[in-house]
């Protein structure tokens, strides 16, 4: 049976990254944190980044822009990840 997520092509890369969790998580809970290293965003800007409040959007090179909203705190992804 074919299962949802087995497509004609696919792409994928695997990395050693040298840092501890708390590191890593540094890197990729910051604002505007896509631009850095996403493959296919062409923007990442922040809407709210405070007060439990976290909102994001991403501008993709194909034109498509989505909106993120977090609803769990920085603070407490910050402890499950540790």
């Amino acid at each position: 049976m074919k299962q949802a997520h087995d497509y004609i092509w696919s792409v994928s890369r695997e990395i050693k990254i040298e840092l501890s969790k708390a590191e890593l998580w540094e890197i990729i809970s910051s604002r505007n944190h896509l631009e850095k290293f996403h493959p296919f965003c062409k923007s990442n800007k922040t809407i709210s980044w405070s007060n439990g409040s976290y909102e994001d959007s991403i501008e993709y090179y194909g034109g498509r822009i989505l909106v993120g909203n977090f609803t769990i705190g920085l603070k407490e992804c910050r402890n499950l990840h540790r």
